[in-house]
């Protein structure tokens, strides 16, 4: 007779890890009729001390029997280029992956006391590093604004023989370059008319997005100001 104690395991998988642990079984390779044996004098075990056996435990004890069973009926023939599958493989799978998740449990359980020592700071904003630039802009004048930039753009004079590569091929549009554009030309300047500044640096609307994002990075870096004033937006240092 096996003594068992129902406090040491969590459940039928628990118990199983056990016996195959005590009884040096190699997991890939069970021995059911053996494990079966072992499993079921565990459960009587139980009755004989008026204990009250768990649902999951008789659950697991019917897949045992149920899989005993299926390994002594007599194998039907298989062609050859078929493999018969296994009845145990099911079982096999789930106790390696509870292995798994035990092992996992129990590096978690190693960690926690190292909790206790373990401080952490409420989040708070740092003033003076970053600052940002609040505009406090009409957002229908803004897009306006670009409607008209647009619509300049495509007056212009018939760009060079260069621009219609795009037309078989994507133009690349930097957004650093772009910047450096605009800065260049504000710089020469110092204060003019958004829509002009962006037609002495753009050809081409991919330019125009990329000259637009480049002016957000410069106003986020305070590298330049936007303002609005009789209707028109004016960039500058």
């Amino acid at each position: 007779m096996i003594e068992l104690k129902l406090e040491q395991f969590e459940g039928p998988m628990d118990l199983l890890l056990h016996l195959i642990r005590t009884n040096k079984i190699d997991i890939y390779d069970i021995p059911i009729f053996t494990l079966t044996e072992q499993y079921i004098a565990y459960l009587k075990a139980m009755e004989s001390l008026d204990m009250e056996i768990a649902s999951e435990f008789l659950v697991m004890a019917s897949e045992l029997l149920y899989i005993k069973s299926k390994m002594l009926l007599p194998k039907p023939p298989i062609e050859e280029t078929e493999e018969e599958e296994d009845p145990r493989k099911e079982l096999m799978q789930k106790l390696l992956d509870y292995q798994q998740y035990k092992e996992l449990s129990g590096y978690l359980k190693e960690r926690e006391p190292l909790g206790a020592y373990t401080f952490t700071k409420a989040s708070e904003k740092i003033k003076g590093l970053i600052r940002y630039t609040k505009l406090d802009l009409p957002k229908e004048s803004l897009i306006s604004a670009l409607e008209e930039l647009v619509e300049r753009m495509e007056t212009k004079l018939p760009p060079d023989k260069a621009v219609f590569s795009g037309i078989v091929e994507r133009e690349v549009v930097s957004v650093s370059e772009m910047t450096d554009r605009l800065l260049a030309v504000v710089r020469l300047k110092k204060k003019q008319s958004l829509v002009e500044a962006f037609l002495a640096i753009c050809n081409s609307r991919g330019q125009v997005a990329a000259a637009f994002m480049g002016l957000l990075d410069l106003l986020k870096e305070n590298k330049l100001t936007v303002s609005y004033e009789n209707e028109t937006f004016f960039v500058s240092l």
